[in-house]
């Protein structure tokens, strides 16, 4: 590097955020607004977050009762309403700091859908008054699941019963994260992108930080690199999962607005306006959606097209005009990692496919870590 470069760009900071997505980028604001002192640089592989926070499908929820009952077989209860206790927290946490206007959040609440021959639907309204009592007791939300026997949407390739949750909604994640990042620009932190981080190792009581194209040293690091960490980190318990997601063009007659899932939340969809949003289907190739790699392939968007046609009832002559994919961070636990990797290094990872709802909570829980350090 040059003189110039180390003493603006590359100059050494107290504290390296790696991955600027939205928890990395929370983790920074935090603790600028808590040591306003600080020198702090966010360091991203690309030039804006390509991982899972500009790719999700913006979705402002905490979890459908298929899926809750899924986890309360795996977990705990105490663990179960925890998490979603973080989840709504942490969606508050979000809303406050980025404001309802500045990325586009509206309470449209949400649906979850089902297959007319699934014989689990009387199961699942029995769940329903303890989940809620549940919730009600843990994070005073009242009745937020309600079985409803009559579908109001134009789907014909569901069964009549649908359970609504009031309490969730959609956002632009696009305009979430600018905000996010005029935010920290303000409070003058640095960003260094696109630059892919090959390594980080403690060394005489400094963090080394190492691309392919500089080392950076810092006094402390906190890694936000959710799905990708395992390059870094291969140890820790996670694994990448890659959801992909498609958009039509502006369909006429699409005059609904919700979120909707199915499938555990394994498929999800709503409206962009007049556009219709589709996403995920990975559990019927999960091996091949272990993986960081930002592709789409034909199995996932054949299943999700064909859902389309034949589960909404939209024409196949409405074409797709944008197709994506995110990087998710999951493991066989649902909780996020946020813990010291060792005295220098912290960790705040694995958000499950939850980040819009944890992502601010785990960006200041690990901020709280590092300013317990009396930095």
């Amino acid at each position: 590097m040059s003189y110039w470069e180390s003493e603006t760009f590359l100059k050494y900071p107290d504290i390296a955020i790696i991955g600027g997505g939205i928890v990395g980028i929370n983790t920074a604001i935090t603790l600028k607004e808590n040591n306003s002192r600080l020198d702090i640089m966010v360091i991203d592989r690309n030039s804006f977050p390509l991982g899972a926070s500009t790719r999700n499908a913006g979705f402002a929820c905490f979890g459908s009762v298929t899926e809750l009952i899924d986890d309360l077989e795996t977990s705990s209860e105490e663990d179960v309403f925890q998490l979603l206790n973080d989840r709504k927290l942490g969606l508050d946490m979000l809303r406050k700091r980025v404001g309802d206007q500045n990325m586009a959040y509206e309470n449209t609440g949400s649906f979850e859908l089902f297959d007319k021959a699934d014989d689990n639907l009387s199961t699942y309204k029995e769940y329903i008054r303890f989940l809620n009592a549940r919730i009600y007791d843990k994070i005073g939300f009242k009745d937020t699941f309600e079985a409803r026997e009559k579908l109001d949407f134009p789907f014909p390739g569901f069964a009549d019963f649908n359970i609504y949750n009031k309490y969730e909604g959609q956002i632009n994640p696009g305009k979430m994260i600018q905000t996010l990042y005029n935010i920290a620009s303000k409070l003058g932190i640095r960003f260094l992108m696109g630059h892919e981080i090959k390594e980080i190792f403690e060394e005489n009581g400094m963090v080394n930080i190492t691309s392919s194209n500089f080392i950076i040293k810092s006094r402390y690091a906190v890694v936000c690199t959710n799905g990708f960490t395992k390059h870094i980190f291969p140890e820790i318990n996670l694994l990448p999962a890659r959801n992909q997601v498609l958009v039509t063009q502006e369909i006429p007659n699409l005059d609904w607005k919700a979120c909707f899932h199915y499938d555990k939340g394994y498929i999800y969809f709503r409206n962009i306006g007049k556009r219709l949003l589709i996403g995920g289907a990975r559990n019927i190739a999960k091996l091949n959606e272990t993986t960081t790699e930002l592709d789409l392939t034909d199995e996932i968007l054949d299943h999700l097209k064909e859902f389309v046609h034949q589960k909404l009832g939209i024409s196949p002559d409405f074409k797709f005009e944008f197709q994506w994919s995110g990087i998710m961070g999951v493991g066989n636990v649902k909780n996020p990692i946020i813990k010291k990797y060792s005295e220098h290094i912290i960790l705040a990872v694995r958000l499950g496919g939850m980040g819009i709802a944890l992502g601010t909570l785990v960006g200041s829980k690990a901020a709280d870590l590092l300013l317990s350090e009396n930095i």
